[in-house]
């Protein structure tokens, strides 16, 4: 958030997350590359997380997400819209195109053999996904740069109650293994990992992210 402009207006201030947000992500990676994780007898971690960021504002929710932990605006009425992009590479053509232009290769993990298995992955790393935050044993094609999207819940009408909910579609999330909304969207599996999540409300203003340490 120290990206945004301070003194500004709200609609200037929305107008600025999404760069804000960019840049807070880059910014997140950089000291991760830096720093590293430290576990045990100090032993530095290089794996990294796949990072989703929602910020609500009144009526306005802005979404930032690298990986494949889907954030899905689920509103009264049976509409279902998913707010972010898979990076998985088995999934999504246009960052397959973009990790081979960059000198990465895709490919799946080879047995004894020959035989192929698993998901696509990218190489050097072995990677699933083409974006995260904090892969430091990976090319420099694996980027934290975040599918950014703003919209707007849509105000509630005069003697209508409306509900709406934003959640997460992880492995162990009850509500986005609801047949009928995994349907709607066309999923055909759940993701799976280690999931970390935080909501902080300040007045109209609530923040939210979900982690998840690298699946396979």
């Amino acid at each position: 958030m120290s990206a945004i402009p301070q003194g500004i207006g709200r609609q200037e201030w929305l107008q600025a997350l999404p760069r804000g947000l960019v840049a807070g992500f880059v910014k997140t990676d950089i000291e991760f590359q830096q720093k590293g994780m430290f576990y045990f007898h100090h032993i530095r971690e290089t794996s990294g997380t796949t990072v989703t960021f929602v910020v609500i504002d009144g009526w306005t929710v802005t979404v930032a997400s690298v990986g494949d932990s889907r954030c899905i605006l689920d509103t009264q009425g049976g509409v279902v819209s998913l707010l972010t992009v898979d990076h998985r590479l088995e999934e999504n053509a246009e960052e397959r195109e973009r990790v081979t232009a960059s000198g990465g290769e895709v490919g799946r993990l080879n047995v004894f053999g020959g035989n192929e298995v698993g998901p696509l992955r990218c190489w050097p790393g072995g990677l699933c996904l083409s974006r995260s935050i904090g892969d430091t044993d990976v090319g420099e094609f694996i980027v934290p740069i975040p599918h950014v999207k703003q919209r707007s819940r849509g105000r509630r009408r005069q003697g209508q109650t409306t509900t709406t909910n934003l959640f997460s579609s992880l492995a162990d999330d009850a509500k986005a293994r609801r047949p009928d909304v995994r349907a709607r969207l066309g999923w055909e599996s759940p993701t799976t990992g280690s999931v970390m999540a935080l909501c902080v409300t300040t007045g109209s203003l609530t923040i939210g992210s979900v982690m998840r340490t690298r699946g396979m």
